[in-house]
């Protein structure tokens, strides 16, 4: 995939967050807010923008049609856009016309924050309370139980044959791993196919998910950061990959898994508050 002129910074500059930055603390404010033009973008382009601190961005043009105006002095920053082409290919001996993307250039775009005018008001999502999302669980028929973690291998675990999740230790981390590994099978993103590369991106994800949902619901001291970096910096190094550029490439999938969690979470409790008011 080719990235042109400032597509390429931008690129570059996200590799460097997963390496040295808090990927999951800027990813969560994706998930915390709503009613903004970021929502529409992909979550590549909402990182870009959280990364940068706004409350929401759009290009100069369309913030004047919502009746603000750049500062005096502000410089954009960039978004991805994709360079799409058409080509040609035979199907069913009949020729298909088809798109496809071949790279990415930068779009510039401008911070809320840097533009004056008519306020805006964005409505902030409920955040989660108590034991993070059990009722998640629970309404996908997860069975939940425990077992002596620290006389094995491994903290816990999903299983997608039994649709179990099993807890070896009391940490919310590994909790919300595990959750973000059954959030994937029911995205359909657990697939059959290389083992090794299959399980590689399955941890990087369940890994960064975990710590983007404990940002998302307040629990910036479980987010474990640096224990999230070392854990998929682990599996990279045994499947010798480099972990900015991995984790960088699942940003879509992961919070793919983080969204189906919270929407399904906001879905259960609106309609707990709709059977309190009846």
């Amino acid at each position: 995939m080719k990235f042109t002129g400032k597509a390429k910074e931008i690129a570059e500059n996200l590799v460097e967050l997963f390496r040295n930055g808090n990927p999951g603390k800027a990813m969560s404010d994706i998930f915390v807010k709503k009613g903004r033009h970021t929502d529409r973008w992909s979550f590549n382009n909402r990182l870009i923008a959280a990364m940068m601190g706004y409350t929401d961005s759009m290009g100069f043009q369309q913030w004047l049609a919502k009746g603000r105006t750049v500062k005096k002095g502000e410089k954009a920053f960039y978004i991805l856009a994709p360079l799409t082409c058409k080509g040609k290919k035979e199907i069913n001996g009949q020729e298909t016309e088809y798109s496809f993307v071949r790279g990415f250039r930068g779009v510039p775009v401008f911070g809320y924050e840097q533009t004056e005018g008519e306020e805006i008001e964005f409505e902030d999502i409920k955040l989660l309370e108590s034991l993070p999302l059990l009722e998640v669980a629970k309404s996908w028929d997860i069975k939940i139980g425990t077992y002596a973690g620290l006389n094995n291998s491994a903290r816990g675990w999903f299983s997608a044959n039994s649709n179990q999740i099993m807890l070896g230790v009391e940490n919310i981390s590994t909790w919300l791993h595990e959750l973000v590994h059954a959030a994937e099978y029911r995205n359909g993103a657990l697939i059959k196919g290389d083992p090794n590369k299959n399980r590689l991106e399955a941890e990087i994800v369940a890994e960064l998910g975990s710590s983007i949902l404990a940002h998302c619901i307040g629990l910036h001291d479980k987010a474990d950061n640096g224990g999230c970096w070392e854990y998929i910096c682990g599996w990279c190094k045994h499947y010798n990959k480099e972990p900015g550029e991995a984790a960088f490439k699942l940003v879509d999938r992961t919070c793919k898994a983080v969204n189906l969690i919270l929407e399904t979470y906001n879905e259960l409790t609106s309609k707990e508050e709709l059977c309190e008011s009846l």
